[in-house]
Parts: structure tokens; C-alpha cells; sequence
């Protein structure tokens, strides 16, 4: 499964997607699986690949 530029930012779906950085206090590098990402609105679950991420920034936008 891939999300498009399209589907995360113009779609409402794009709303219900969360990349997942650390979990139950373990960092990225302790993770079993890496990052995740979780989408709340697919009808069916699973995993999806995340590919060519090399960095995340997170600001607020003026």
C-alpha cells in the first residue's frame, strides 16, 4: 500500500494517518518494526511500507 502527496494532503483520509516514531517508551532505534503507520479510515488493516523516508520535520506553518 502507498499513500499519494494527493491522499494525504487533499483527501480526508490524509486527516486519520499517523507515522509512529517510539512506542510503549522504546525509541525508533528499540522498535521491533521501525516506524509505523497507521491509517484509522482503511477498511482492511495491515501493514504498509514506508520507503525512501529520510527525514521527518515538524513545525508550524505561518
Amino acid at each position: 500500500m502507498v499513500f499519494s502527496c494527493n491522499e494525504l494532503f487533499n483527501k480526508p483520509q490524509g486527516k486519520e494517518v499517523y507515522l509512529i516514531t517510539a512506542e510503549d517508551g522504546k525509541s525508533l532505534d528499540a522498535m521491533e518494526d521501525g516506524l509505523l503507520l497507521i491509517s484509522k479510515t482503511d477498511i482492511r488493516t495491515g501493514r504498509r511500507h514506508i520507503k525512501n523516508l529520510s527525514k521527518i520535520i515538524v513545525k508550524r506553518i505561518d
